[in-house]
């Protein structure tokens, strides 16, 4: 990856982080290049509690298109978060490439219920099979359902569960002043070319 990439990355992450705090029901993110063009994307997850008190989880991936970020798919699990269930959401690396995996456990007796492992394409999200070659888990989420109901969000990504917005900082700044360079140092190259 280039200069012009890594500072290209480096305003889309910010914009990004920006988008994911703001975003209601967000339980945790993540911004990775996905499906290997050398431009970020954005994992979005969120639980939400449904009317007849069950939850829902949702991946979201959004891309940058034309200056704007747009949900590029979504995946849905329903039903997570049962009494006495815990589910997790984490990254890993297999055949290099950034996968996701989801799984939801029996908390009680330990077994796995469910499990889905995930990469994001140009044509979307894609299924796979984790393999042994799987490596550098970053969990993202971690969730659990007590016997009564009660349930309880654990975001390792830095984002608050809450979905609140993060406080006022820099970041606006910090990606002007790279895009600015990002638009000198083209003009430059073009001008040498």
């Amino acid at each position: 990856m280039g200069i012009l990439d890594r500072l290209r990355a480096a305003v889309d992450t910010s914009r990004y982080t920006d988008f994911a705090f703001a975003q209601e029901n967000a339980a945790a993110y993540a911004i990775r290049d996905f499906d290997c063009d050398n431009l970020m994307e954005l994992l979005l997850i969120t639980v939400t509690q449904n009317a007849d008190n069950t939850y829902t989880l949702v991946l979201d991936i959004y891309k940058l298109t034309a200056g704007e970020i747009k949900q590029a798919d979504s995946r849905a699990f329903e039903k997570v978060l049962q009494s006495g269930t815990e589910m997790q959401v984490v990254l890993l690396k297999q055949a290099g490439r950034e996968l996701i995996y989801f799984a939801e456990r029996n908390s009680l007796l330990s077994t796995t219920l469910r499990g889905q492992a995930l990469t994001f394409t140009e044509d979307g999200f894609v299924s796979l099979k984790l393999d042994d070659n799987a490596k550098d888990p970053k969990p993202l989420l971690l969730a659990s359902a007590d016997v009564f109901g009660n349930v309880t969000l654990e975001d390792y990504s830095g984002l608050d569960a809450s979905g609140e917005e993060a406080p006022a900082d820099t970041r606006d700044a910090a990606s002007s002043i790279l895009l600015i360079l990002i638009t000198l140092i083209q003009s430059i190259l073009q001008g040498n070319g």
